[in-house]
């Protein structure tokens, strides 16, 4: 099947009333600010594309703090008990949607710009700070799980070293239990057990 040849002007059309209706088949782009050096602030759809994408450039962000691991950890812990996730359909509706609650997001974080609101950016640098922290907590409890099978491994020798030693222990003894049993034989001297008897 050929590809498409047209850029949908013929089938473009309004949904209906108070609608906004954009065609932009070489993408499009919303400007709200500029950066102190005159870049752009908004959000981009290009060409193609189904989803926004907003400015991260590096040379554009000041104020810059590294997570520690630490840091991602808590990250983490702390989206696992005060941020909750729930269902929910915003009022007057019936589509479902799944998420936090700005609030809840806003008082555990300190992120964005309203409290009613969540930033998709802010909404991805948590949760991959959160990956990143479960990530750091694996690689520890692999550590932690590795140093516990080597600290095993070497009980495991030594006590496979102390039941052979046990062993040979238990060989010598029955080899001179032996040669003293045969001792008294040749000097005809009753066994100590049926002397004790005997008394």
């Amino acid at each position: 099947e050929p590809a498409y040849q047209g850029d949908g002007a013929e089938g473009f059309s309004s949904w209906g009333k108070n609608s906004f209706n954009v065609r932009a088949t070489g993408g499009a782009r919303l400007v709200t600010g500029y950066t102190a050096r005159g870049k752009e602030i908004g959000v981009v759809l290009e060409s193609l594309s189904s989803a926004w994408s907003v400015l991260s450039d590096h040379d554009t962000k000041r104020i810059l703090s590294t997570l520690s691991e630490q840091e991602t950890i808590d990250v983490l812990e702390k989206l696992a008990s005060k941020v909750p996730i729930s269902t929910w359909t915003y009022e007057g509706h019936t589509t479902r949607h799944m998420g936090p609650m700005a609030q809840d997001l806003h008082a555990a974080f300190q992120l964005g710009e309203s409290e009613e609101r969540i930033s998709s950016i802010d909404a991805d640098g948590v949760a991959m700070a959160a990956a990143q922290g479960l990530r750091f907590l694996q690689n520890r409890a692999e550590e932690t799980l590795a140093a516990l099978s080597s600290r095993v491994a070497r009980n495991a020798s030594r006590l496979r070293r102390d039941r052979q030693e046990l062993a040979r222990n238990n060989a010598r003894i029955d080899e001179e239990a032996a040669l003293i049993a045969l001792l008294e034989a040749r000097l005809g001297l009753a066994p100590v057990g049926a002397v004790a008897a005997h008394s």
